[in-house]
């Protein structure tokens, strides 16, 4: 028998495991012992075949030995080499063949790795584990834990195709622990992976990502992989950790970075950390690759319009057109998106391009409708009427029962509101409610179809209004057959409305009817529930049935007090203007009784005219302008002519109001600025002089010296115009002049327009009297004789002012009177005292008998002038008192006096010290009474 070791010069076969790890070559020898010579022979070509490499030739004559010595005792270890030989050329299912004939226990150990290894390839995983539990009972070190790895494969195999999920948790698990157990051994990495994949299995997320993050930390150099893993596993349980993780990998990696900024994006904008996103959006787009930039850019654009930023999102979601995949979700969301924003923009440009592209690329595309409906609302939200129009005659030929879809009904009713297709906008409307009744819409249908009504009202002329306006009284009337649609408050207006529309028709009767039962449905508290009707609403009612009773019975009373009310509840309404003027005229109506004027009612009359200019001048007709501002200024007027003490600073309101009728004045004299020159003038005169007597009447000679010498210009420039009030202006200016001691240009005035003076002027006795007493203030007292031809030429003007009395121009006549009678005792030297009481006595026959045609003339006015008879009166006691003085100097006796000075006490008890004139006289007779010896 030749006995050998047929592998002492045998290759050490090796097999690798997908993670080439296993050295699959027998750790020990195999002895052969030939039983003959053929046998030893045979065994000799087979070893030489074998280190020649030849192993094809050897595996034959391995086959032919075992046929040819069926029973030999080298049979299993032939089999064994068969094997091992098909190990080395992959062929596993041979091998695995050749270790199942092997019939010895001892040789069958030693190539147990090799046997396992050729159930794991030819994947019988439920036999290899079986065969794993055997093997792992009789090895230990290294041999050990590569079977235990193998068992724990085979375990994670066999769960893969486990049909059945509670089983196949449970061989999970099983093959959880198998792993678990080779943390510590060579096998640690490949179990760790193993591990995070059951883990994903069990779908255990955390546990899965903990473990890629442990891979991470012990094997750097696949790190990113494993830290991508990671962060795709965090996606499960916590988004914030797995933004952190792709953060992480953004910033450091090299290979992964592209797909994980593509991940961060994802998750930055699922967690809502819009802001975050559009503010990383630069540092994104540049490290992912090119193919995914575009939806970065959609991402980053969807929070750009999510936050409303509309004009941002619009630039950034351009960019999604690029995107390779045309037809994509992205791409038909971008294209909304950007459709959206040019909506929110008004980019007509924009949108045509964005709704051609959408319609090019999704052509049947469900939101087609969508979009069209969009292009069609934004033309009708910019007033593009006819392109709004095509848009919808476009959805309704494209698209099936249209007029079902209840938006889309109301918008195409609307456009036909707004573009003015009033019948046809109220039949949409009500084919709506037809078929919505209860629609949140409903009653914005309801509103329209009463304001095509009242649209087509506004756009009616005068002939037909009347008809227009019963159409809006039946839709009205519609209106109010949906109570339950409609609130309180609205169902008030509407019957408001109602009223307003039978007002409008002149149909006052049915107007207050509607009103006063509009009224009775409210209660005490509707002015403030505003449930029941709105404020304004409520002014509306008040003052709308004032007018009702103004016009049916002209009770301007009840029409004063509903105003009245109707704007305290609103004081701001759009009417306040319009209400004030019929105020005033109603107050105006109320002050004629019975020919005589209520000056209470007159005073509100001004001021609720008054109010409606400070509201809306030009609402207001000029001849009421005039009267108002004509009013202010006869009431300043009157209080400064009434007493020479009267000053305007001292009384607020006579101040105010003579500022209002300036600024009234001013207003009139703007309104002639279109006027030819001529024209102008003469218009404007009268407000000027006004003006200028204002100024006055406030202290203000500057601005009185600037009208007066503009209005002198005029008279001087156009001397052929009739003006109006050029004496009064000349009269004044001179006064002006005087003031400022400037007797030269009083000289100069007055010779230059005197002559001109009308002869029934007002001021023409009042300037010649002024002129007179001018010229005698510069005659010195020892000229003054009767020979003194200017002295008795003044004598002679003072006489015939005094005879040329007029009432209305008192005291004119009487203070000429009483100057001549003044200069002429002047001259009297030796006796004035006797002179003075035969010429006072003359003044008062003059002043009091009624012989001639003027004087009868002169006391009829008496009685119809009485501020003027105020003064008459106080001028003749006056002129009693002095007549008493003379008296008793003339008698030398002291009654007369004393009379005198009651009757000047009384004179000032009673205020009829009324002009300076009279002060200074009452001063000086008072010092003659002081200075009476008896």
């Amino acid at each position: 028998m030749v006995k050998f070791n047929i592998f002492s010069s045998i290759k050490t076969l090796t097999f690798l495991l997908i993670f080439s790890f296993f050295s699959l070559s027998s750790n020990e020898n195999l002895e052969f012992k030939a039983e003959n010579d053929d046998e030893a022979l045979f065994l000799r070509r087979i070893a030489e075949f074998w280190q020649d490499e030849e192993f094809e030739i050897a595996k034959s004559q391995i086959n032919s030995f075992l046929e040819k010595y069926p029973n030999s005792n080298l049979t299993d270890s032939l089999y064994a080499i068969y094997g091992n030989i098909n190990i080395n050329e992959k062929n596993y299912f041979e091998a695995l063949n050749a270790y199942d004939n092997i019939k010895s226990t001892e040789i069958k150990d030693k190539i147990s790795i090799n046997l396992l290894s050729s159930l794991f390839h030819t994947s019988q995983f439920d036999r290899l584990a079986h065969e794993c539990n055997i093997y792992i009972e009789k090895t230990s070190g290294e041999l050990k834990e590569k079977i235990s790895y193998l068992q724990a494969i085979s375990f994670f195999q066999i769960a893969e195709k486990e049909t059945s999920e509670i089983e196949k948790n449970n061989i999970y698990k099983n093959a959880l622990t198998k792993f678990q157990l080779l943390l510590e051994t060579k096998f640690e990495m490949e179990s760790r992976e193993y591990i995070s994949q059951i883990h994903l299995k069990l779908k255990d997320f955390n546990s899965a990502a903990n473990t890629y993050l442990e891979l991470a930390q012990k094997n750097p150099t696949k790190e990113e992989e494993y830290l991508f893993q990671a962060a795709l596993l965090q996606t499960n349980f916590d988004k914030e950790k797995a933004l952190n993780t792709f953060s992480k990998i953004t910033a450091n990696s090299l290979n992964k970075k592209s797909d994980a900024a593509y991940n961060k994006t994802l998750l930055l904008f699922e967690l809502g950390k819009y802001q975050d996103l559009i503010r990383e959006k630069d540092f994104l787009i540049d490290i992912v690759q090119d193919d995914k930039k575009p939806l970065i850019y959609f991402f980053v654009g969807r929070s750009q319009f999510i936050l409303k930023d509309y004009s941002t999102a619009k630039e950034t979601l351009i960019n999604c057109l690029e995107m390779e995949d045309k037809t994509c979700i992205q791409m038909k969301l971008a294209l909304i998106m950007l459709m959206q924003c040019s909506y929110q923009l008004n980019d007509f440009d924009l949108f045509n391009n964005s709704f051609d592209i959408f319609i090019s690329y999704f052509p049947n595309d469900e939101q087609h409708f969508e979009v069209l409906f969009a292009r069609a609302l934004l033309n009708k939200r910019n007033d593009k009427y006819e392109l709004a129009k095509n848009d919808f005659e476009i959805i309704n030929q494209t698209f099936e029962n249209m007029e079902n879809k209840d938006l889309y009904l109301f918008e195409y009713a609307h456009l036909l509101y707004l573009s003015n297709d009033l019948e046809k906008s109220k039949a949409k409307f009500k084919k709506f409610i037809t078929f919505n009744s209860n629609h949140e819409l409903t009653k914005p249908c309801i509103n329209y179809i009463v304001n095509c009504s009242i649209k087509d009202i506004n756009n009616s002329n005068e002939l037909n209004i009347d008809d227009k306006r019963k159409n809006l009284i039946e839709d009205i009337n519609y209106a109010l057959e949906f109570s339950n649609v409609l609130s309180i408050k609205e169902k008030n207006s509407f019957y408001l409305l109602l009223s307003k529309t039978f007002f409008d028709l002149k149909d006052y009767k049915n107007s207050l009817e509607k009103l006063t039962f509009l009224e009775s449905s409210l209660n005490d508290s509707a002015i403030k529930n505003i449930e029941f009707l709105s404020k304004n609403d409520l002014a509306e009612l008040y003052l709308l049935k004032g007018y009702c009773l103004k016009y049916l019975n002209n009770n301007y009373k009840e029409f004063i007090n509903l105003a009245e009310k109707s704007l305290e509840i609103n004081p701001d309404s759009q009417d306040t203007a319009i209400t004030y003027i019929n105020l005033y005229n109603s107050f105006l109506n109320l002050s004629k009784n019975d020919d005589k004027i209520d000056e209470n009612h007159l005073l509100k009359a001004a001021h609720n005219l008054y109010k409606a200019y400070k509201i809306s001048k030009e609402e207001i007709d000029l001849s009421n302008l005039i009267w108002l501002a004509n009013y202010f200024y006869t009431k300043t007027q009157y209080f400064i002519n009434q007493d020479y003490k009267n000053n305007l600073t001292d009384n607020k309101i006579l101040y105010d109001d003579s500022l209002k009728s300036k600024n009234i004045f001013e207003y009139l004299i703007s309104l002639e600025e279109n006027l030819q020159e001529i024209e102008k003038l003469v218009n404007i005169e009268p407000y000027l002089v006004k003006i200028s007597n204002l100024y006055k009447s406030q202290n203000n000679n500057p601005n009185q010296l600037e009208i007066l010498n503009n209005l002198i210009s005029y008279y001087k420039n156009y001397p052929n115009v009739s003006w109006q009030f050029k004496e009064e202006a000349i009269y004044n200016l001179a006064l002006v002049y005087e003031s400022l001691d400037d007797f030269e240009k009083v000289k100069n005035l007055y010779n230059e327009f005197l002559i001109t003076f009308n002869k029934d002027s007002y001021f023409k006795p009042r300037a010649y009297l002024h002129h007179i007493r001018l010229l005698l203030s510069k005659i010195n007292k020892e000229n003054y004789t009767f020979q003194n031809k200017a002295l008795e030429n003044i004598l002679a003007e003072l006489k015939t002012i005094s005879l040329q009395k007029v009432f209305a121009n008192e005291p004119v006549h009487l203070e000429a009177a009483f100057d001549y009678v003044d200069t002429l005792c002047y001259i009297e030297k030796l006796r004035p005292f006797e002179k003075k009481l035969f010429l006072l006595t003359r003044m008062k026959d003059n002043f009091i008998l009624e012989e001639d045609l003027p004087s009868q003339d002169y006391h009829a006015m008496r009685r119809l002038l009485e501020d003027k008879e105020k003064i008459y009166q106080a001028y003749m006691m006056m002129l009693e008192a002095e007549i008493l003085i003379c008296k008793g100097y003339v008698e030398n006796r002291l009654d007369p006096i004393i009379n005198a000075k009651e009757l000047l006490l009384k004179m000032k008890n009673e205020s009829l010290i009324i002009t300076l004139y009279l002060d200074n006289r009452f001063k000086n007779n008072l010092k003659l009474i002081e200075g009476f010896k008896n």
